[in-house]
C-alpha cells in the first residue's frame, strides 16, 4: 500500500512498467528514450505524458512537459523562453499575424475571427484568410438571369446574349454534374414558356492564384425546366 497512490486502484507505483516497490518505496523505471524522464513518489510524472498535437508532438514542440502539465515557452529542460504560445498542448499562437493576409491588415479580412491563430470564417466564406466569398464576384447567381433566359429561349450564341463567359444548353435533359469539376447550382429562373416551372442552371468555376479565388469557366443549364410534379387525380378523387 506504501507503493500505491490511490489505496484502492492497487496499482503499484503507477503500474508495472512505470515503477517497482522496493522496501516500501517506488524506484521509478527509465524510459526507453533517454530524452524522456520518470519521476514522483509513485512514478505519476514524466516529461512525456503530456497533451500532443495533431502531428503528436509533445506540447507542440513549444513547451517543458511536467507531469502531465504542458509549460508552454519553456525549454525541454523547463528554461523560460520567450513568450509565443499558449493552450493545454501549447499549440496557440499568442500572436495574430497568422490571421492576417499579405495583402490586408485586416484579421481574417473582416470575414471571421481568428482563434489560435487559425481563421472561423463566417458563412459563405472560406479560404485561409476568409478571403474568398461563395456568394460574391463571379459566382453571384443575381449577375447571370438574362444571359441564362436569352441562351434558353433563343438557343442562340452567348455572345450575343450578351455573356461574358461560354454559356451553353444542355444536350440531354439535364446537366451532367459529375463532369463539370467545381460547379455552383444557382436558385431557378422562372421559366416563361411554362408556367409554375422553373430554369436551372450551374456556374463551372475553378480556383485560381494564391489566394484561390473563384475564376468563372462556363454556364451550363438544364435543356428540361424543372417542373412542380402533376397531382395525383386518381388519389384526390378516391
Amino acid at each position: 500500500k506504501k507503493c500505491s497512490q490511490y489505496a484502492l486502484s492497487g496499482r503499484v507505483c503507477n503500474g508495472g512498467n512505470n515503477g517497482m516497490c522496493i522496501c516500501g518505496q517506488c524506484e521509478c523505471i527509465p524510459p526507453t528514450k533517454k530524452e524522456y524522464k520518470r519521476w514522483g513518489k509513485y512514478c505519476e510524472c514524466s516529461n512525456f505524458d503530456c497533451p500532443r498535437n495533431s502531428e503528436y508532438a509533445i506540447c507542440s514542440n513549444n513547451g517543458y512537459c511536467n507531469c502531465g502539465t504542458c509549460e508552454c515557452n519553456k525549454t525541454v529542460g523547463g528554461a523560460p523562453q520567450e513568450v509565443k504560445f499558449t493552450g493545454i498542448d501549447c499549440g496557440c499562437p499568442i500572436s495574430n499575424e497568422t490571421c492576417r493576409s499579405q495583402d490586408s491588415d485586416v484579421l481574417c479580412s473582416g470575414n471571421g475571427e481568428c482563434v489560435c491563430g487559425e481563421c472561423n470564417c463566417k458563412k459563405d466564406y472560406y479560404g485561409k484568410h476568409c478571403d474568398i466569398c461563395q456568394e460574391c464576384g463571379p459566382l453571384d447567381c443575381s449577375k447571370y438571369p438574362e444571359c441564362v433566359k436569352c441562351v434558353y429561349l433563343e438557343e442562340g450564341d452567348w455572345r450575343k446574349c450578351g455573356c461574358n463567359v461560354s454559356t451553353v444548353l444542355s444536350a440531354d435533359e439535364r446537366v451532367d454534374t459529375s463532369k463539370l469539376g467545381r460547379h455552383k447550382q444557382c436558385t431557378s429562373i422562372d421559366d416563361p414558356t411554362n408556367d409554375g416551372c422553373s430554369i436551372i442552371y450551374y456556374l463551372h468555376y475553378e480556383d485560381k492564384g494564391i489566394s484561390q479565388q473563384p475564376n468563372l469557366i462556363s454556364i451550363h443549364i438544364d435543356r428540361e425546366p424543372d417542373c412542380p410534379s402533376a397531382p395525383n387525380i386518381i388519389a384526390i378523387v378516391a
